[in-house]
């Protein structure tokens, strides 16, 4: 059977100090008790004593004054078993002459108890009774000492009920303290309980941890809200690299389909270009033609070296990275896509400051990356749409920054656009931002997106290779 923390740790607790405050306010009423006995019985054994050694005459005036002294009252029996004297009215003690001459006399230094003395009722009023013998006048014989049975009990429940009471409190404050330590280990328990459930059912942890510990349940805790930190670090390190098996699984099925198509392409359009000659200055006087080879030579070029990086990427293996001058670049990467935004009739315009000895690590990454931004941005942008290009090089690096005017993207996969599969595009696959997202990285920058002035805008920020050094 189940039985929650709280539980284990306040039942026994509570019923083990319950028993003992219960034990010590008994035995602390019962000596209370005895010791009150003791008092009371101490006064009796004190004034029996006395009397036993006085020599005064017992009349009702010796009597009355023993009476106040001591709280008792007082009959005297002389030797004929008659009552001569006392302190209760005649009329009082008239029918109990034989009852209380045929008490038993004991020694004044006998043991006695109060609880084994003789109960005598006179006019219903019970009185523990005790039978002394006396030294006194030759008419007397003995006296009888009657103390009242209330005045006892009385006296007994004083010593008895403050023991109990302070116990009884006792009892509820540990029962009460018991309670809210209990609650309050069961509530740390339980936000540790939740913790771990939450780690069990792959959640984020939401928990805040104690800034300062105060004992070891809050260091468990703390260590509880540190495993489920790491294991969520953990759990999307895990997914991002299922990501990139699978993205690698996709490369290398694509890969071994269209390499041998764009070598075919690519063999094509050269020996067209040899077959054909130039047109002449006259009827192509800006040398469109060879120039439009040479760009679709390039564009299949550039394909099949993606296409062996995607066969590396399957196999599990790191390409050897070319570093190349960015100048160069920017330039190489405007004639390749200049062709896509005049076919889609937007406007594309280029404002490059990079530094003339600036370069980049990994060329040909980086050239796919930022024509992949181009790409999108052109699509993106639509028939009379616009496109701006722009490249700012400072000490330490440069920033490509891509915009179009065009709607930007859905609101349901903005969130998540870097992600690889999310895309907006029927016909889309979803990895080319997560690409060219993992290319400024491993160059050691970033690249972000925005809205800005009703334009989407794109930032690749990468160090200069010399400053990455």
């Amino acid at each position: 059977m189940r039985r929650s923390i709280q539980a284990q740790i306040l039942l026994p607790f509570s019923a083990t100090i319950v028993v003992a405050v219960f034990v010590i306010a008994s035995t602390s009423a019962w000596l209370a008790v005895g010791q009150a006995e003791e008092r009371t019985l101490g006064q009796l054994r004190g004034v029996t004593e006395t009397l036993s050694r006085l020599t005064v005459p017992f009349n009702d005036s010796v009597l009355n004054q023993m009476r106040g002294l001591s709280g008792a009252e007082f009959v005297a029996i002389d030797q004929g078993g008659r009552i001569s004297a006392g302190t209760l009215p005649k009329e009082a003690t008239a029918g109990l002459t034989s009852e209380l001459t045929s008490l038993k006399a004991r020694p004044p230094q006998a043991e006695r108890s109060l609880s084994r003395l003789p109960v005598i009722a006179i006019q219903n009023t019970p009185f523990l009774a005790d039978r002394i013998s006396v030294r006194g006048p030759e008419n007397v014989d003995a006296l009888i000492v009657l103390y009242p049975e209330a005045d006892w009990r009385a006296a007994r429940q004083s010593a008895l009920w403050p023991p109990l009471i302070v116990g009884g409190f006792t009892m509820v404050a540990v029962i009460g303290i018991s309670t809210l330590l209990a609650r309050s280990i069961g509530r740390r328990v339980q936000t540790v309980q939740q913790l771990l459930a939450e780690i069990a059912a792959g959640k984020a942890p939401d928990s805040n941890a104690p800034t300062s510990p105060r004992d070891e349940l809050d260091d468990l805790v703390v260590s509880a809200s540190q495993l489920a930190k790491e294991l969520d670090r953990l759990r999307q390190t895990v997914q991002q690299t299922e990501r990139v098996r699978l993205l690698g699984q996709l490369a290398g099925g694509l890969a071994h389909q269209l390499r041998n198509a764009v070598t075919g392409a690519r063999l094509a359009v050269q020996l067209h270009q040899k077959r054909c000659p130039v047109l002449t200055s006259e009827t192509d006087p800006k040398n469109e033609s060879d120039e439009s080879l040479a760009v679709a030579l390039r564009q299949l070029a550039l394909t099949e070296d993606q296409i062996q990086r995607l066969l590396s990427l399957s196999r599990q293996e790191s390409p050897d990275s070319v570093a190349g001058s960015l100048p160069d670049l920017i330039t190489e990467i405007e004639q390749l896509v200049r062709p896509h935004a005049d076919h889609a009739r937007v406007e594309l315009s280029v404002n490059s400051n990079a530094k003339p000895d600036g370069t980049v690590a990994d060329a040909e990454r980086f050239r796919a990356a930022i024509m992949n931004l181009l790409l999108n941005a052109i699509e993106a942008a639509g028939c009379e749409g616009n496109v701006s290009f722009e490249i700012c090089s400072t000490k330490t690096g440069h920033t490509v920054t891509v915009s179009d005017d065009g709607p930007g993207p859905p609101t349901d996969v903005a969130a998540a656009l870097f992600e690889p599969f999310v895309t907006s595009k029927p016909e889309g696959v979803g990895l080319g931002l997560a690409l060219a997202r993992q290319v400024a990285q491993d160059l050691g920058g970033d690249l972000t997106w925005s809205r800005q002035q009703e334009r989407t805008v794109f930032e690749f920020l990468l160090p200069d290779s010399g400053s990455e050094r």
